[in-house]
């Protein structure tokens, strides 16, 4: 709920914040956490937050950290069975 309250007030800006915050309103989760007048008044942010450039840049991070993470992978097994080969 944290989480969630501080990325719907701008403080949060991490990648949780944001999934989390996306997860829950798509699970319309949201009104039951904080009420629905407070969430009323915030639904700018949420479709901003949901809908808008700050999902797609979190997606993109996502995506550059996973094609790092195989690339990694894939050196590391051409480096192991060229040594085990040699």
């Amino acid at each position: 709920c944290r989480v969630i309250k501080g990325q719907l007030n701008g403080i949060l800006k991490g990648l949780n914040a944001f999934v989390l915050l996306a997860l829950a309103n798509g699970a319309e989760l949201l009104p039951k956490m904080f009420g629905r007048k407070e969430i009323r008044s915030r639904k700018k942010r949420i479709k901003q937050v949901v809908d808008g450039e700050m999902i797609r840049e979190a997606t993109k991070e996502v995506i550059e950290a996973c094609q790092a993470a195989v690339m990694v992978a894939v050196i590391m097994a051409v480096l192991t069975s060229v040594n085990t080969s040699n």
